[in-house]
């Protein structure tokens, strides 16, 4: 599971929420950018401590949409050169 990590920007004036968002963000797209399965990026996004306000979006979440959104991250998703 990724290691819980700050977003690399974000507004001087960013809320307690502007930060949930972002820290959920960087998780979905590190999981995505995996390659697993979509029962096991389901998981893993799931139990990802970044992702529990998103609990009830995150179960909702069809295993057909997290392939393809996996796909598409791992074509066009750049990574920082510190990941």
């Amino acid at each position: 599971m990724p290691e819980r990590g700050e977003p690399e920007t974000l507004p001087d004036d960013a809320t307690l929420e502007d930060l949930e968002i972002a820290r959920f963000q960087a998780a979905l797209l590190e999981i995505l950018h995996l390659g697993l399965p979509a029962a096991e990026t389901h998981a893993r996004l799931s139990a990802h401590p970044d992702a529990a306000l998103f609990s009830e979006w995150v179960a909702s979440f069809d295993l057909r949409a997290i392939e393809v959104a996996s796909v598409i991250t791992r074509k066009f998703g750049a990574r920082t050169p510190t990941q």
